[in-house]
């Protein structure tokens, strides 16, 4: 234990002073040695004699420190976490509600602005109690000093430079689209931030849930009561998402095919789909966006104009009235929320599975 007069000390300074992040590590250091000199010379009397004759016990091993850490980010860039981050800015919605789970109360000092927009979150309420909702505003940033940022690897790279070089630490998250890469990302948080054990936990959590929802569907496509079907996530602009997307994540968790699979796909993942490709593709279910950009009522006027439309009423969706809207936030999340975007998916098609 460091003496008490060293304790009282550090206490006051670090409440008396407002200092920026250099300030803090240079006085960190000064107590340090303090600290250590205190020791050597037999400040802690209570101590002294004992520590002569016996070896410090080890410290275990779940409650080691992995700090410092060099990590790798999702832009290849390689940085030194020095010691456990106790202040934290997410730019990111993946890391908000990520984050949001991981990390006890009070650790975000700031998230997305989208965060507590209950159009593309999943954590509004948890979101509205982090003192700061922002954008990637980097003189916001540095006036909040936090001990690291998350940004997405396709943020604005000229804004993270800037927070770079003002000393900041930024760890640009690599975005996933598979189950598997969500799942990895979410550890990876956990690693950084020494939350290994919660991230596991997360993770185990959409694992056991993507696992009871295979087997619904397996099992009612095994008994005869369903039979598989495929999907077009059909946009207002004449498009739907193909592979590399969380679409197929999405569509492939609720045992759904995607019908644009075999299409070529190009920014984005996106597949251009025509009315005429639509009629060609025949897709068994039509997924509508839940959100039009703009206009409150855009997604329901959407809706009915493709189910009245003369030119698609052939569409097996549309004939046997499986066309539904999805809320933007179930679709377009990746993090571990997904699970619930699947699921939401899976009651849509094959509701006889689902007990009521």
């Amino acid at each position: 234990r460091e003496p008490p007069y060293i304790t009282t000390l550090y206490a006051f300074l670090l409440q008396e002073y407002p200092m920026n992040r250099i300030i803090r590590v240079l006085l960190n250091i000064s107590i340090l040695f303090l600290i250590s000199f205190s020791l050597f010379a037999g400040g802690n009397s209570e101590n002294s004699s004992a520590a002569s004759s016996a070896q410090p016990a080890a410290q275990p091993e779940s409650e080691a420190s992995p700090y410092p850490m060099t990590v790798t980010d999702g832009l290849g860039t390689q940085m030194v976490i020095g010691a456990q981050p106790e202040s934290i800015a997410s730019l990111t919605l993946f890391t908000d509600e990520v984050l949001i789970d991981l990390l006890e109360p009070g650790m975000l000092a700031a998230v997305t602005f989208l965060s507590t927009d209950d159009t593309y979150s999943n954590v509004v309420d948890q979101a509205a109690l982090v003192p700061v909702q922002m954008e990637l505003n980097v003189e916001q940033l540095i006036d909040l000093y936090p001990d690291i940022i998350f940004t997405a690897n396709w943020s604005d790279a000229g804004k993270i430079d800037q927070l770079r070089q003002a000393g900041l630490t930024v760890y640009a998250v690599n975005t996933p689209f598979t189950m598997e890469g969500i799942q990895q990302e979410i550890l990876t948080l956990g690693r950084v931030l020494n939350r290994r054990e919660a991230a596991e936990d997360l993770v185990a959590g959409m694992r056991e849930r993507l696992a009871e929802l295979e087997s619904l569907v397996s099992d009612g496509v095994a008994s005869g009561i369903i039979r598989p079907l495929s999907a077009i996530d059909y946009s207002n602009w004449g498009s739907a998402s193909g592979v590399d997307t969380t679409w197929q994540a999405l569509l492939e968790a609720a045992g759904v095919g995607n019908a644009a699979a075999a299409l070529e796909s190009g920014d984005f993942g996106q597949v251009p789909i025509s009315k005429e490709a639509l009629v060609e593709i025949d897709p068994d279910v039509l997924v509508l966006p839940g959100f039009i950009w703009g206009d409150p009522q855009g997604a329901e006027n959407f809706l009915s104009e493709v189910v009245e439309d003369p030119a698609l009423s052939g569409v097996t969706a549309i004939r046997e009235d499986r066309v539904f809207l999805m809320p933007e936030r179930l679709k377009s999340t990746y993090s571990q929320y997904i699970v619930d975007g699947a699921f939401f998916i899976a009651r849509q098609v094959y509701p006889e599975v689902f007990p009521e």
